[in-house]
């Protein structure tokens, strides 16, 4: 096949892509114009069959532009179907975007007001410094809403104060609150309770009574700090359910360490250990969850750990609540650097 022959094949892709990339209507005129070049090439270019015919060089340059216009031909179809298809696809993409947005919106703008419904629940400001004047809370969710939370109740004589770490964060924590919460309220209000230990071994009980009855088999529960002070009888009590405390006296760090057990369903339960601990003024006492000391950081990107806690802790006790305060975030900054925080932080410390 001469050069005229081989064009022709190539011209037949020309009436296929017309079938692919086309409507009906623009295939069939397509394919009535392919026809009659066809017709054309074959009546001027009978070498096709067999024999040879002489034609001008005017027709053969006819011939050949036309050939030459069909692989033209079938670019600008494929480059404008891709270029439709695209279009479609980017419209397609706005539109989801836009019911995305929307449903983004909608979902903040839900747990936006749980975060104000949970913040109603907490101890005000002006509460916290009327039972403590000199207190300071770093409170520092990972999400909006926080499965971190503090506490403070007044029972004739005796001020309870904790701060609890309950299972997951964001949403699911927030709600798992509400239900430690009510607990607590519970113990000390509904039942009676003065020590510590029954007090968390009361809010563990009231725990499972409410997911027992789901039929899911939820196992939620929380980590707490319980710290107990009488006023009148100079006496303080504290428990602790894996979250520890660290006090200060005369400027002497001291620990306790909780019951290695959470709130909340355990296979080999053991009763809560309520702690004495000496009254005498200006004592300073920290309770927190495990947020700060499980943030990832530093040069070798490890965990901040309970040892630099305590030593920042020490290095700042003689300061005002607020100084601690900025200390504290200055040091988690420091720390966490351009990682994500890994969980939700709530520490709170009182000077009695």
């Amino acid at each position: 096949m001469n050069q005229s022959g081989f064009a022709l094949a190539w011209s037949f892709l020309s009436p296929i892509a017309a079938l692919i990339f086309l409507t009906k209507r623009q295939s069939f005129y397509w394919i009535v114009v392919f026809i009659f070049m066809l017709i054309f090439s074959i009546v001027f270019e009978p070498k096709l069959l067999g024999y040879v015919v002489q034609v001008s060089n005017q027709t053969r340059k006819l011939f050949y532009i036309m050939n030459i216009s069909a692989p033209a031909f079938l670019t600008f179809l494929v480059a404008r179907y891709f270029v439709n298809e695209q279009k479609k696809q980017n419209n397609q993409n706005q539109i989801l975007n836009s019911i995305t947005k929307a449903k983004n919106d909608e979902i903040i703008g839900s747990i936006e007001y749980a975060k104000r419904l949970q913040e109603s629940i907490l101890p005000t400001r002006q509460r916290r410094l009327k039972l403590f004047p000199e207190s300071f809370v770093f409170n520092r969710p990972k999400d909006i809403v926080s499965g971190d939370f503090f506490w403070m109740e007044e029972m004739d004589d005796i001020v309870y104060v904790a701060v609890a770490d309950c299972t997951g964060h964001g949403v699911p924590g927030a709600m798992v609150s509400i239900i430690c919460m009510n607990a607590l309220e519970r113990a000390i209000k509904e039942f009676k309770l003065i020590q510590t230990g029954e007090i968390l071994d009361k809010v563990s009980d009231l725990v499972v009574q409410t997911f027992i009855r789901s039929k899911k088999n939820v196992k939620d529960g929380m980590d707490i700090s319980l710290l107990s002070i009488n006023k009148k009888s100079r006496q303080i009590q504290w428990s602790g359910a894996n979250n520890p405390l660290i006090y200060f006296i005369d400027n002497k760090l001291h620990t306790l360490n909780p019951n290695r057990q959470a709130i909340g369903f355990n296979v080999d339960r053991k009763i809560f250990t309520s702690h004495s601990i000496e009254y005498k003024d200006n004592t300073t006492f920290y309770l927190f969850t495990d947020g700060y000391l499980d943030q990832f950081g530093g040069v070798k990107d490890k965990k901040y750990t309970i040892k630099q806690f305590r030593l920042k802790l020490t290095q700042s006790v003689e300061k005002s609540p607020r100084s601690q305060k900025a200390a504290l975030n200055r040091a988690f900054e420091d720390w966490k650097g351009k990682n994500e925080q890994v969980d939700d932080i709530c520490i709170l410390g009182l000077k009695i």
